[in-house]
């Protein structure tokens, strides 16, 4: 009797389950109609007239905050030697 209970309530939970994971899943309906529909993709060339001039003031002033950050934090200067 045991195992006749065991294996009802087995197919009961599978078939439970199986409900469950068959369906899809519920979505809000769309905002409007026309909401996240793409018209049209076109291919944009960019222009590459970039100096460097950027990277190389970000590089200064990252090198310059980062030092004195290194040396605010442990009280002195890091070196490293190859």
């Amino acid at each position: 009797m045991k195992r006749v209970s065991l294996i009802a309530a087995a197919l009961f939970a599978w078939i439970i389950t199986a409900g469950v994971a068959a369906q899809e899943p519920a979505y809000p309906p769309p905002a409007c109609a026309s909401c996240g529909v793409v018209t049209s993709v076109r291919y944009v060339e960019p222009k590459g007239d970039g100096s460097g001039a950027g990277a190389i003031v970000g590089g200064v002033v990252g090198g310059v905050l980062g030092h004195r950050r290194a040396r605010n934090s442990t009280g002195s200067t890091f070196s490293a030697t190859a």
